[in-house]
């Protein structure tokens, strides 16, 4: 079937209209509190956790704190998602690499990826930044 007019000139998704919606879908989520109990019920998500989780993980996807941040680093915005990624990944980004989600690949770590070994999908490998830096 030809694609109508309509079809062919569709915007590509926003990613941000995309994470706006899951973000709200996270923050609507409920978890179980005594499962299988009498006193079982459910509480509102920790949205907050979920989100400080979520960061780091992006962060450390695109290579740290300073990396997600370079597009206005010195807005006061910067300043409170750095406080939040730093009290998350360690103020030295030692715990960084274990929120990382993507595969390490040609981009690598801002240069690093040649330092460790690629993770697969099989095994998983944690590298601290300490260890990285060490010559």
């Amino acid at each position: 079937m030809t694609p109508t007019l309509l079809e062919k000139n569709a915007p590509e998704p926003d990613p941000v209209d995309e994470a706006i919606t899951a973000l709200t879908a996270a923050a609507r989520g409920q978890r179980i509190i005594g499962a299988g109990t009498a006193n079982e019920h459910s509480v509102p998500t920790n949205f907050a956790g979920t989100l400080s989780r979520i960061l780091a993980s992006v962060a450390a996807n695109v290579g740290g704190i300073e990396a997600l941040l370079q597009g206005r680093p010195e807005s006061w915005e910067a300043d409170y998602v750095c406080q939040l990624l730093r009290s998350t990944v360690g103020e030295n980004e030692e715990y960084l690499l274990q929120y990382r989600t993507e595969l390490v690949g040609s981009r690598g770590l801002r240069g690093l990826s040649n330092r460790f070994p690629p993770l697969d999908r099989h095994r998983h490998v944690r590298v601290r930044i300490c260890d990285l830096t060490k010559n």
